[in-house]
């Protein structure tokens, strides 16, 4: 089994391949075709923001390896926009609960989808929230009956709201 790693500077996700020697056909001999697949380490970050808003990445501890062929075929997401954070509030009831994992396509830009879970950037901190489009407003939901749902305005959305990214999928501790 031969390794190779490469990680992008400018980003923490490591790539790494492992090509089995053992597994080509030998009838190929030496010139044969060795299939290779690609890792990527996606690493469990803290979101901070820093005094001017900026968001502030810091890998905590581990990480998760996952393929390029599963990450396509389960998420169609960029393996280098992945991260992993750990869920500390209960706003979410039971769909993600305090120490869960979540992974985030970081960095999704594009238009909100009905229903879906996000990372949000908002005036009162960073949260998880269900978005509910309606007319000419949002409203993030909270899992939580006990939590109440907030209306926002498109304007207020665009001056002070921002998604950070797309929950893909929450890994729950047992």
């Amino acid at each position: 089994m031969v390794e190779s790693a490469v990680e992008n500077p400018s980003d923490s996700v490591t790539a790494f391949v492992v090509d089995h020697a053992s597994s080509r056909d030998p009838s190929e001999g030496e010139s044969g075709k060795q299939s290779g697949e690609r890792f990527y380490c996606i690493p469990v970050v803290r979101l901070r923001l820093d005094e001017s808003g900026d968001r502030q990445l810091k890998e905590t501890e581990g990480v998760t390896c996952l393929s390029e062929s599963f990450i396509q075929q389960r998420y169609g997401a960029d393996p280098l926009r992945l991260r992993e954070f750990r869920f500390t509030g209960n706003a979410m009831g039971d769909t993600i609960r305090p120490g869960d994992r979540v992974l985030v396509e970081i960095g999704e830009e594009g238009s909100l989808v009905d229903g879906e879970v996000y990372l949000l950037r908002t005036p009162t901190g960073v949260l998880i929230r269900r978005t509910n489009l309606q007319g000419n407003g949002i409203v993030l939901v909270a899992d939580n009956p006990s939590v109440p749902a907030q209306e926002v305005s498109k304007e207020e959305w665009e001056e002070k709201y921002q998604s950070l990214g797309c929950i893909l999928e929450v890994t729950q501790l047992l």
